[in-house]
């Protein structure tokens, strides 16, 4: 694992190799790979960034391995609302023969996010479920993720036909998500919107300077705050309507890219 590289500060770096250290002593001989995606391996982590991490794992995840990798991530990621240095940490783990043969949507077998700290706190973990959203991932990943352990190999081919659906499939998701994390529902948004036009992954900061330079249809001004959100950790103050205005927007051009 070489990281010297990378776009991470070296208190990031430290971050990782905690992490990944004890990803490899919980999952021992199920661990068949590991990476590393997402902001930190595309044009640096901001203020909020999140490190995300994908597992693939030879079997299912024993529930006793899920509590215990649970409890330990919960220590060593930060929590919403905190000003600790570190980083929030997303972990997500699929199972090999989830992903051969192919076909959309996939199961995934375990997730850790900081939006689901407080079940964690009762004692609860998650289980394997079917994720839409995965498609997105693993096509990120295969664009541009760092193998931080095992074999390279192990990734489906996924095609931008099914990526088309997971993202028609996430829409209606993110809307939900809209009161309590505004600024990442419309740059997420931005991003796929430019995914669907270039079949390419840039960062959300990238992702909404395009939308406003090439979308003149779409309310510029809600953008450019959620970016400055995104980018300095100051909280959007706009009117509600505003702001429900411009995801109509986007989710419309969204759908006209999609063919729906």
């Amino acid at each position: 694992m070489d990281l010297n590289n990378s776009n991470l500060s070296e208190q990031d770096r430290i971050q990782v190799k905690k992490i990944v250290s004890m990803i490899e002593y919980e999952l021992d001989s199920k661990l068949i790979s590991l990476y590393l995606f997402g902001s930190a391996v595309d044009e640096g982590l901001k203020v909020n960034s999140d490190l995300d991490f994908l597992a693939i794992t030879k079997s299912t995840i024993p529930n006793r391995k899920r509590g215990l990798i649970t409890k330990q991530l919960m220590n060593n990621s930060r929590e919403i609302g905190t000003t600790d240095k570190i980083r929030y940490v997303e972990l997500t783990s699929v199972v090999l023969e989830d992903l051969h043969p192919w076909k959309h949507p996939i199961t995934q077998d375990f997730i850790y996010g900081e939006w689901l700290r407080e079940e964690y706190q009762l004692g609860e973990y998650s289980q394997r479920l079917i994720n839409p959203d995965l498609t997105i991932l693993l096509y990120q990943i295969q664009k541009q993720g760092i193998l931080l352990i095992g074999k390279d190999k192990q990734l489906p081919n996924v095609p931008f036909s099914d990526v088309k659906l997971a993202i028609s499939d996430q829409l209606d998701i993110l809307v939900t998500e809209l009161d309590g994390d505004k600024s990442n529902v419309i740059l997420t948004l931005c991003r796929m919107l430019y995914t669907l036009k270039t079949q390419e992954f840039i960062s959300k900061n990238k992702a909404a300077n395009y939308v406003v330079e090439n979308f003149s249809t779409i309310e510029t001004k809600v953008i450019l705050a959620a970016l400055d959100e995104y980018l300095t950790g100051k909280s959007m103050n706009l009117m509600s309507t505003r702001v429900k205005s411009t995801v109509h927007q986007l989710i419309q051009q969204i759908k006209i890219e999609i063919g729906v």
